[in-house]
């Protein structure tokens, strides 16, 4: 994904084009990479800080972030394995929810109901949202 195209020009507001999937904005190598480090910091911190519980649910070292919200929230990867999760998941984390979301069994999984839902004008199957042009310049997900 990130070889085809490196990421989207960062929104700065809600109602500027640029968001690839639900209002996220589709990440650069180096956001990526800075996102990665962030999650495994915040990871990190709550271990030092005796929040054990909070890693996992809201960061962990094996999360890598894709995606990217105004709002900081984020879409991402988890490469964890066994039981703390589902290696190659693609996860929703919001900062203001407790736990985060696992909508798409994968990045594959994910632009390829995204394609679907783009072509078709179907819903994607895991948000029950439909893509909507917005403006003839912005792509919305509006609950079906």
């Amino acid at each position: 994904m990130l070889s085809a195209n490196d990421g989207l020009v960062p929104r700065t507001a809600s109602d500027e084009p640029g968001a690839f999937l639900l209002g996220y904005g589709h990440l650069a190598t180096e956001k990526v990479l800075e996102s990665q480090r962030h999650l495994a910091s915040r990871a990190e911190d709550a271990v030092e800080e005796g929040y054990e519980d909070e890693v996992g649910r809201t960061a962990h070292e094996r999360g890598v972030p894709f995606g990217q919200a105004l709002t900081g929230d984020l879409l991402f990867v988890d490469h964890r394995e066994g039981a703390e999760g589902v290696y190659g998941t693609d996860c929703e984390i919001s900062f203001g929810d407790p736990d985060h979301r696992r909508p798409w069994p994968g990045v594959g999984a994910t632009l390829d109901g995204l394609a679907t839902a783009m072509s078709h004008g179907t819903p994607l199957a895991a948000l029950g949202r439909r893509p909507a042009v917005h403006e003839s310049r912005m792509l919305e997900w509006p609950t079906v």
